[in-house]
């Protein structure tokens, strides 16, 4: 049971978390009403409420409807791409669609409000533990939002893990170990807290994205072999057991595998090293002496 500035810190970011995808949901209606009203404004704008792009909105829910007259409200490089907007902003732009687009683009702006004034409780909750959160951002992937996440669902007392392998097992990072009869079944791994499990995600996300880095070379190492998803699990792994500042170099990293356990985790381990059960030393039994039927068929 963490502390309660952490528990009112977590109550903070999680209801932020929401409010953020429940905008990205907002902004995914806008995107299909504008393809009903045959509007193409994304194909042009790499993002449709931006300044230029909310301008349009804008004035197409005020009764605008002329592409000319859409195309000039473009500002700074967009302008370039005027011809291709009066193309794009053709369509059939009638009163409901306006009533719904409107409605949506309040929703967003209420959203946006209400995210600012939740980043700001945030901050000033986490104003006496700000060395915390520049430590967390000194590790690459990770930023503010995603630090304070981080810090809302473990907390700062690191004391409780005794080491930061017990913290990726408690996140629910650390694959799992199901081997029996020398087989090994599924490795899933187990259920932890989602709010943490996005975050991480989110940093792992980043961190591939950065270029020349041990991460992201340890993705694009392990996704062709893995896939996508188990390569962005053993990021979020090595992101939730390896404190910052302690990330081994490239070159140390080895990767361990059941066929490479050594004698001595081995039980009963034959001093050369080799196991009773393994191929080389074992001895095949002798089979059964082959027996004819009475009546003569083999």
């Amino acid at each position: 049971m963490p502390p309660k500035p952490i528990r009112a810190l977590r109550q903070l970011t999680r209801y932020r978390k929401a409010q953020i995808k429940e905008r990205q949901r907002e902004a995914n209606r806008l995107h299909k009403t504008l393809e009903d009203t045959g509007i193409k404004l994304d194909c042009v704008a790499s993002d449709i409420l931006g300044v230029s792009g909310r301008a349009m909105l804008d004035a197409l829910c005020q009764g605008t409807t002329d592409p000319e007259v859409l195309a000039n409200l473009a500002k700074g490089r967009l302008r370039s791409k005027i011809p291709a907007l009066r193309e794009a902003l053709e369509g059939r732009f009638e009163p409901p669609h306006a009533l719904l687009v409107g409605s949506i683009l309040a929703h967003l702006d209420f959203l946006d409000e209400q995210i600012e004034q939740l980043s700001g409780a945030i901050e000033e909750q986490l104003r006496p533990f700000q060395s915390a959160v520049d430590v967390l951002r000194s590790v690459g992937g990770i930023e503010t939002r995603t630090a304070q996440n981080i810090l809302a669902e473990i907390g700062v007392d690191m004391t409780v893990f005794p080491t930061a392998g017990h913290l990726a097992s408690w996140a629910g990072q650390c694959s799992g170990n199901d081997q029996s009869a020398g087989k090994r079944r599924s490795g899933r791994t187990r259920k932890g807290c989602k709010w943490l499990d996005d975050a991480l995600k989110d940093a792992a996300m980043a961190a591939i994205r950065t270029n020349d880095s041990y991460l992201q070379a340890q993705y694009q190492r392990l996704r062709p072999r893995i896939g996508h998803g188990r390569a962005l699990g053993a990021v979020k792994h090595f992101r939730s057991s390896a404190p910052a500042g302690t990330c081994s170099a490239p070159g140390s990293y080895t990767e361990t595998s059941a066929a490479t356990t050594s004698a001595n985790e081995t039980p009963n381990a034959k001093p050369d090293g080799s196991s009773p059960n393994s191929s080389a030393s074992a001895t095949k039994s002798p089979s059964k002496p082959y027996r004819k039927r009475p009546d003569g068929m083999a």
